[in-house]
């Protein structure tokens, strides 16, 4: 049998208590236990015995569903190494015109994820890259888009 954890073996000391007592209100008040509490706990151990009173991790045990795919996320790594100093917005942006669909939030959990979230370290990564080898990128980035003239008002 693995080690219990604390959480789990205060209920069964609990249990043991209020068995010993024979009062529950008593066994309650003497751990730290509400009574509803008890009555839960003795229900999964008659249930599903100790195994019932291991706490489960919270949480997703898989990636998020919503997470960016692998390929975009390499198509944003390799934008990120290219231009460092663009926002998630702007990163955004570009690749939706090179026909990616990412949001900014999208590009700044990927840069979350792999250490990226400021400009100074997208700066220090492309640095660390162009000293040691060639990095990841598979995005082409589109033409500049050239804006007409606006004429200036005096």
């Amino acid at each position: 049998m693995t080690t219990l954890s604390q959480s789990t073996k205060r209920k069964l000391s609990l249990l043991q208590l209020a068995e010993e007592l024979g009062n529950v209100s008593r066994a309650c008040t003497v751990m730290g236990y509400h009574r509803d509490t008890f009555y839960e706990v003795r229900r999964a151990f008659q249930v599903g015995g100790v195994a019932a009173l291991i706490e489960e991790k919270r949480g997703p045990k898989n990636p998020h569903p919503n997470r960016v795919a692998p390929e975009i996320e390499a198509k944003i790594l390799g934008y990120a190494l290219r231009f460092p100093t663009h926002g998630s917005q702007r990163v955004a942006n570009e690749l939706r015109l090179a026909g990616t669909e990412v949001g900014p939030n999208g590009a700044r959990g990927v840069w979350l994820r792999h250490n990226l979230a400021t400009r100074y370290q997208r700066l220090m990564r492309l640095e660390k890259e162009a000293q040691g080898g060639g990095a990841d990128r598979n995005f082409k980035p589109s033409p500049p888009r050239h804006r007409p003239a606006c004429p200036v008002r005096r």
